[in-house]
């Protein structure tokens, strides 16, 4: 019996040899199966598809050297798991197969108790892969606008920078109005674009080489404002790519998410550890807050208990008690942090993070326990790398 469900993609251009595979798959226990059928002048099997499933299941068509040509244009990171049903007897499909990087070749018709003990050979190797923990993936989004997210992002992954033993990256998703390189009085050079538009020839060296570096150690990935470009421009499967590469580079990958729901937000929150919610001490933030969590939870599927709201901004004398929050929302994960006007503010025109500029002040204090909230920050570690000289130089939001 498979250890954990796996989600099996079953892809080619024969409805009826699909069907027949897919009765078979239903049959098979801690399997989850999708169907989909290769049309619309598409040669890749997995055009479009995102998140990536956990294996692909390819029946050759009379395209298959277009179709096994596309899979093998594929970077690694982009391509799951294969395997391949074909006619017997044709050396060269399965030459292009195996290039295709298929795990194992099924000839028509397909025996059940051949693909059962593939499947559970590739459960097994899935399970083992697991055990090697790709990077803990924070998303941070405003359920209106305004609400703090990129500063809550950029202080956050910077304290988690602060633990040497793990590699933190910031990745500000917004195309257009990106902000969080200048918090860091770092100088865009649209690494997120480049990412993107190259992930097919990506490595973790050359991602690496895209990335805006802090004094800090923290790595930085955002956009420029030298260059338009709309999101719906940017196919999904690159932006599930992308994060299957930051995954398996760095240890931390902080989000700052625009208030905005398209294919690659959905993307992200796929792969999301923990999301948290933004928002202040108002019932127009409460409104919007109800309507993100509804969306989250129901439109994308994203689990309520990997879900934190923090009301930024928070005073006692405010109204609405975080309990009232906590009511109206229906959600029990709420808490808060304080304001300090004039210390953020300080902060993003200086660039310099508040831990630097305001180590003890309540909001900072507010800050360092999120962090710790959202992983295992370690506050020895923290208090460590703080006495390191010249270490930080934080100048901009």
């Amino acid at each position: 019996m498979m250890r954990h469900p796996i989600e099996i993609l079953l892809a080619g251009r024969s409805r009826e040899g699909l069907k027949s595979l897919e009765e078979i798959m239903n049959r098979q226990p801690g399997v989850k199966v999708k169907t989909r059928v290769i049309s619309n002048g598409h040669t890749d099997p997995l055009h479009d598809v995102a998140p990536l499933p956990d294996a692909l299941i390819y029946v050759v068509s009379d395209m298959w050297d277009e179709e096994l040509a596309a899979l093998s244009a594929r970077p690694p990171a982009a391509r799951p798991p294969t395997l391949v049903v074909g006619p017997e007897d044709n050396v060269n499909l399965f030459r292009m197969a195996m290039r295709a990087g298929a795990r194992d070749f099924f000839t028509l018709p397909v025996s059940e108790v051949d693909i059962a003990a593939a499947l559970e050979r590739l459960a097994g190797e899935l399970y083992a892969a697991g055990t090697k923990k790709a990077a803990d993936l924070t998303v941070i989004i405003n359920a209106k606008g305004g609400s703090g997210a990129s500063v809550v992002a950029a202080n956050v992954a910077y304290i988690k920078s602060l633990d040497k033993d793990r590699r933190t990256v910031l990745v500000d998703m917004d195309l257009q109005f990106g902000a969080v390189p200048v918090y860091l009085d770092l100088t865009p050079n649209n690494g997120l674009l480049r990412a993107l538009h190259e992930i097919d020839k990506m490595d973790g060296l050359a991602i690496e080489g895209l990335m805006l570096k802090h004094s800090s150690g923290l790595r930085v990935l955002a956009t420029s404002a030298d260059e338009l470009v709309m999101s719906h421009a940017v196919p999904e499967s690159r932006v599930a790519a992308l994060f299957e590469l930051l995954g398996s580079s760095y240890d931390e990958i902080v989000v700052d998410m625009p208030r905005q729901f398209d294919d690659i937000t959905s993307v992200v929150l796929s792969r999301a550890d923990r999301v948290v919610v933004m928002m202040e001490q108002s019932l127009a933030h409460l409104r919007d807050a109800k309507r993100l969590l509804m969306i989250l939870q129901r439109v994308l599927g994203v689990d309520g208990d990997l879900i934190t709201i923090i009301v930024n901004r928070y005073e006692k004398k405010g109204g609405l008690e975080l309990k009232d929050i906590q009511k109206a929302l229906g959600h029990d994960d709420v808490i808060s942090l304080p304001g300090d006007f004039r210390r953020v503010n300080e902060s993003i025109n200086l660039g310099v993070p508040l831990y630097e500029t305001a180590k003890n002040a309540p909001i900072t204090k507010g800050l360092r326990s999120l962090s710790r909230l959202l992983g295992n920050q370690n506050s020895e570690q923290e208090s460590v790398a703080h006495k390191r000289p010249g270490l930080f130089n934080w100048v901009r939001h």
